[in-house]
Order: structure tokens, then C-alpha cells, then sequence
């Protein structure tokens, strides 16, 4: 758990905390997904030169 989601959300409620929260947790699930999808090797996510 981040500084950021223990001191701004969870102990004051701050919504803009919350809300790069929620971001932050989305484009790590994103990522996690390109890069599984990238490890499987699926040919859209070829590098290109």
C-alpha cells in the first residue's frame, strides 16, 4: 500500500487521491496485460524497426 493511498484515502477520504489511485491501479493492470500478451508472443505487439 502506497503513502498516497494510506495517508489520502483511506485515513482523510481526499478524492483527488483517490482518483490517481484508481489510475495508477489502471494502467498497471494495463501494462501487466500488454506485457503478458507481449511474453505469448501475439504479432500485433512485435516490436517494429
Amino acid at each position: 500500500m502506497t503513502a498516497l493511498h494510506r495517508n489520502g484515502w483511506l485515513t482523510e477520504r481526499d478524492r483527488q487521491a483517490h482518483e490517481r489511485i484508481i489510475v495508477l491501479n489502471l494502467r498497471h493492470g494495463l501494462s501487466a496485460a500488454r506485457a503478458t500478451v507481449r511474453v505469448a508472443g501475439h504479432p500485433a505487439t512485435a516490436r517494429r524497426r
